[in-house]
């Protein structure tokens, strides 16, 4: 069953939600031939961005950091909306633009429940100041450790994955909430943005739907198994201060598509 999770990322979702996300082509940048074994490393890597050379011995990082580098380039080279934006690639040749909400990357803060401020919410949330005027800065991370779970799981689940334990996934599933909060944030601090600009809720559903599919694969493996994120992902179910953020996915995405992406 695992062995179809490269073609499940690679597949636009057909759910309520994220069905209707407008992909751009981005076609690979070069032929590298990454000798891991991984189909979803060796797509990221043939479409590092001319003049990067990313070399990681952790490949889960290797994956992260070149998406970065990937993002950088769909929003500074293939904006073509004349405002500012966030880019991100999701593999299969398949990149997305998504409009900045007029909202800053500190008013998404108070959005993300205090048990739901993992270990990441100083450096990424807090921090990262010069990034301020650039909310979908979150979702550039949200992006990148999806990407990096995904060919962590893909490499554990060829038995290719040699790096012993790691926390590969639980980025993700910390990210998904912190994703979550910059919605709920421009729901409600840009109402005309979030109430007219689908693109930027349809990726919030295709990714989330992207990430929990990875997540739940990951999470259950020996490579990346992980109480404290176990635990996490518990609280996003159960605290009663995350309700809010709960409330929020039911009423923008459904309530049946949200129990069963999300599982509350």
């Amino acid at each position: 069953m695992l062995r179809l999770l490269f073609l499940l990322l690679t597949t636009t979702a057909c759910s309520m939600s994220g069905d209707r996300l407008t992909f751009v082509e981005l076609k690979s940048f070069n032929t590298r031939d990454c000798n891991c074994g991984s189909p979803i490393l060796e797509d990221i890597m043939q479409h590092e961005v001319p003049g990067e050379h990313n070399t990681y011995d952790d490949l889960i990082t290797q994956a992260h950091e070149t998406s970065h580098g990937i993002h950088s380039y769909i929003r500074n080279y293939l904006n073509d909306t004349g405002e500012p934006i966030n880019g991100f690639y999701v593999l299969g040749n398949k990149a997305v633009k998504v409009k900045e909400p007029h909202i800053r990357k500190s008013q998404v803060a108070p959005y993300v429940p205090q048990s739901l401020r993992g270990s990441r919410f100083d450096l990424y949330i807090v921090g990262q100041t010069m990034w301020d005027d650039s909310p979908l800065y979150i979702w550039d991370e949200w992006n990148a450790y999806t990407n990096g779970g995904a060919a962590g799981v893909d490499l554990a689940q060829r038995g290719l994955w040699k790096s012993g334990w790691r926390d590969g996934v639980s980025g993700i599933i910390e990210f998904v909430v912190y994703a979550l909060a910059t919605g709920q944030a421009a729901k409600e601090l840009d109402p005309e943005y979030f109430k007219n600009y689908s693109q930027f809720t349809e990726f919030l559903a295709w990714n989330i739907k992207r990430s929990m599919q990875i997540y739940r694969s990951g999470s259950q493996m020996k490579e990346f198994t992980w109480k404290k994120q176990d635990d996490y992902f518990q609280n996003l179910i159960t605290s009663s201060d995350a309700e809010p953020l709960r409330n929020f996915a039911r009423e923008t995405f459904g309530s049946s598509w949200t129990k069963e992406v999300l599982g509350f």
